[in-house]
């Protein structure tokens, strides 16, 4: 029997004439990866549009309609870096902005594994496509059992306040736009690997922005963004149709799992797959 893999095809989901990503040694595909990059580098985010044609976007919306009403949400107020406040920080200090997030997520077990979103996912091209752009050898997907492709549901009024992104890129795929709202903001390169920022990061709280990129998603577009370093949010939603967007979770060496703590922070659930893959783990991080 022939795998799904086998009968899936990249072309018949994502758009190679515009988005070649399947023919990497072709100089059409290293125009694409540098004007991708260059745009990455200045703005911290870069988004495709089209990428998905035209005539497969109603099969991934549908795909995601169908599990939009598993998400899990987490409504605690959190600070830009879902960090605990410390003892002896001043009054301004950024650590105690406390912003609203009423973002859902569904978790990757509910996506059947045959269908569009995950092989689209899993596809090799895609994820060395992504690797070349943010400049590493080689990127593999993220094998935890409730963390490795989720989506995002956000219904009416939901928001994302100001934040910064414990990975060092995300990588998204709009399925479904709401009706208003819902907009996806950053200020590029807030801080440093070496500095916190602290005065721009109070800057954006305050709204007062040296640049401020904002983005209208249009449904199918592939976005890339280093949410690390620039600080980032999405505006409130407005209208019934909720906002969807599929997250895709990529790392540098395979057989990655989150913690069991983690899980439990995040899905209120711990799998045994990760446990025992805590119980091999070779670095003592503690994510």
């Amino acid at each position: 029997m022939k795998s799904t893999r086998n009968k899936w095809r990249l072309g018949n989901v994502v758009d190679l004439t515009r988005y070649p990503i399947n023919q990497r040694h072709t100089l059409e595909y290293k125009k694409l990866v540098n004007s991708t990059r260059k745009i990455l580098e200045v703005d911290s985010c870069v988004s495709l549009p089209n990428f998905i044609l035209e005539d497969k976007l109603s099969d991934l919306q549908n795909e995601g309609n169908t599990v939009k009403d598993q998400a899990v949400y987490n409504l605690k107020p959190q600070n830009p870096y879902f960090s605990e406040m410390p003892e002896d920080a001043p009054e301004d200090d950024p650590r105690r902005y406390k912003g609203t997030r009423t973002q859902g997520f569904v978790r990757s077990d509910y996506f059947d594994r045959q269908k569009d979103l995950w092989q689209l996912y899993s596809h090799p091209d895609v994820s060395q496509f992504i690797a070349d752009v943010v400049e590493v050898p080689e990127l593999f997907y993220y094998e935890d059992p409730f963390g490795s492709l989720n989506m995002s549901v956000q219904k009416k009024d939901d928001e994302f306040h100001w934040h910064f992104d414990t990975n060092d890129f995300t990588v998204t795929l709009m399925l479904q736009k709401s009706e208003g709202g819902g907009r996806f903001e950053i200020n590029p390169n807030t801080r440093t690997a070496k500095d916190e920022c602290y005065d721009n990061v109070k800057k954006i709280i305050r709204e007062d922005f040296d640049k401020l990129i904002s983005y209208d998603i249009e449904p199918g577009a592939f976005q890339i963004f280093r949410g690390r370093y620039g600080m980032h949010r999405v505006t409130p939603v407005v209208g019934d149709t909720p906002r969807l967007i599929a997250v895709m979770s990529y790392v540098l060496q395979p057989g990655m799992f989150a913690s069991p703590e983690r899980s439990m922070q995040v899905w209120g659930e711990v799998h045994p797959l990760q446990v025992e893959a805590q119980r091999r783990r070779s670095d003592g991080l503690l994510d």
